[in-house]
């Protein structure tokens, strides 16, 4: 079964990278608190997670006060610290009024899901009881469930909320190996559903992998007409550039009128994981030269930022390694 951990470093002390990813197909962590980054900095276990090979995430500890502004603080640091995982919010803070949560969390979410495929609301059985997030219109979001029974670090029955969970937090005292101490552990049976990748444009993984186009239609405002940044993780077709695709490109394309800023990026999340290619365009308009980058070796997947008010086109062309 897909067992992830949630880590924050200064209650969870990872001694040996290498044996949790032996253990785990997946870690959330830490990223920000209330309007600012963790106390004690995600960096470090990102680091460790990308060394590793283990998809992660970020979470935000929600704090009384604005939802809005938790969730730019929140995507400023997921900017920067990125992630395979859906980025998700952590809803347990007894200083929100319980007449002003739901509110909260739709707000956050909202706010988030403006620049992510999928978001995640974490909170308690009897929390997500009262919240209801199975009756909100939103495709989009995920639920993951804090609910340990005994607490005896076996999965036990959720018995607070009847709604669908896509990730179940089981126990506050789980062991397992490369941990010191207790962890929380959370056990899903479906990964694919709070990835990234899984959640954007699918792509065909045809032998002859002709281009294949991928068209935003949206306008790129909220409600409010407020112009903001879009995020499109999108995965290279039948693995990564280093073993069938020999080479592979992605490139823009402003449709009627220009975007205001255009990010691609090369992502390598295995062993020697990192950014190689991270290139950001201005003002690009319709008729310009498309915006480009090529995948170095290793790469398996591109990312994208846009900000535009116009629909636009992302395109990745590959070319297959002879066999």
């Amino acid at each position: 079964m897909p067992l992830l951990v949630d880590l924050y470093q200064r209650w969870n002390r990872v001694t040996d990278w290498k044996a949790l990813s032996g253990a785990v197909s997946g870690a959330y962590i830490k990223y920000s608190d209330g309007t600012g980054g963790a106390q004690v900095p995600a960096d470090t276990y990102v680091t460790g997670c990308r060394n590793n090979g283990i998809p992660h995430g970020g979470y935000h500890f929600a704090q009384a006060g604005d939802p809005v502004a938790q969730a730019r603080t929140f995507l400023a640091q997921y900017r920067r610290l990125g992630g395979q995982l859906a980025p998700a919010l952590d809803l347990e803070s007894g200083e929100i009024p319980l007449t002003a949560r739901a509110g909260f969390a739709r707000r956050f979410l909202e706010t988030v899901r403006e620049a992510y495929p999928v978001v995640v609301l974490y909170a308690s059985g009897s929390w997500l009881a009262s919240l209801k997030p199975d009756t909100w219109p939103y495709p989009w979001d995920r639920t993951w469930c804090a609910e340990y029974g005994p607490n005896n670090g076996r999965r036990n029955a959720i018995t607070h909320y009847r709604g669908r969970v896509d990730l179940h937090q089981y126990t506050s005292v789980g062991r397992i190996a490369g941990i010191t101490g207790d962890v929380d552990l959370n056990w899903t049976d479906d990964l694919a559903a709070l990835r990234l990748d899984t959640n954007s444009p699918s792509l065909s993984e045809e032998d002859d992998m002709p281009a294949i186009p991928y068209t935003f239609d949206g306008t790129g405002r909220d409600a409010n007409g407020k112009l903001h940044e879009r995020c499109h993780v999108l995965p290279i077709p039948v693995g990564s550039v280093s073993a069938v695709v020999e080479r592979a490109w992605l490139s823009f394309k402003a449709a009627i009128g220009p975007a205001e800023s255009v990010r691609l990026m090369a992502i390598s999340s295995g062993t020697k994981a990192g950014y190689p290619v991270d290139k950001t365009w201005t003002n690009v308009a319709h008729d310009a030269t498309r915006p480009a980058i090529e995948a170095p070796s290793g790469v398996d997947q591109f990312t994208v930022f846009v900000k535009s008010e116009f629909p636009y086109g992302l395109c990745i062309e590959t070319l297959t390694k002879k066999r």
